[in-house]
């Protein structure tokens, strides 16, 4: 788990650390989710790793008292599940690619990552492997929906994208 003070901070006689949602969630709780994402958007399984010793810190917690871990259980959900993956492919001032992530903004999809890039970005395909060899289709902008990186055919129609993420 993480402590709500750091190493330098003044000498405390307990350093506390964070593992009930009160009026806001768990630092513990967000910091796991944040992991499990990323483990997910870059391949890195020291994030799930250290995402999971987290949750394994409340495991009794979240038995007796899942009121008081809801949003650990969200995280834990997010590690159990195959988090749906989209890449999209476009400039994000144009319109049209716009119009991709305002269809995904209209859905609760929980378990969802989302990466996007600029056609031939090539910092953002070096950084995030969701976005390599994932070029644009004739110009326009392009959504890749996958699921452990293995994708659908790329689609540069809105309503295709969706159905792809309904399957």
């Amino acid at each position: 788990g993480f402590f709500q003070t750091s190493d330098e901070h003044e000498t405390l006689i307990a350093r506390p650390k964070d593992l009930f949602d009160e009026a806001v969630p768990s630092g513990n709780a967000v910091a796991a989710h944040v992991l499990f994402q990323l483990a997910a958007l870059i391949g890195d399984p020291e994030y799930d790793r250290r995402g999971r010793a987290t949750i394994e810190l409340v495991t009794g917690g979240l038995q007796r008292y899942p009121t008081a871990f809801a949003t650990m259980l969200n995280a834990l959900d997010f590690a159990l599940a195959t988090p749906r993956e989209v890449a999209i492919i476009g400039d994000p001032a144009q319109q049209a690619t716009q119009e991709f992530f305002a269809a995904l903004d209209q859905r609760f999809m929980p378990n969802l990552i989302v990466a996007a890039a600029k056609p031939d970005d090539p910092a953002a395909s070096e950084l995030l492997p969701l976005l390599r060899d994932r070029p644009q289709q004739s110009g326009k902008p392009t959504a890749y929906v996958c699921r452990s990186f293995v994708c659908n055919l790329p689609t540069t129609d809105v309503a295709t994208m969706q159905q792809q993420l309904d399957e």
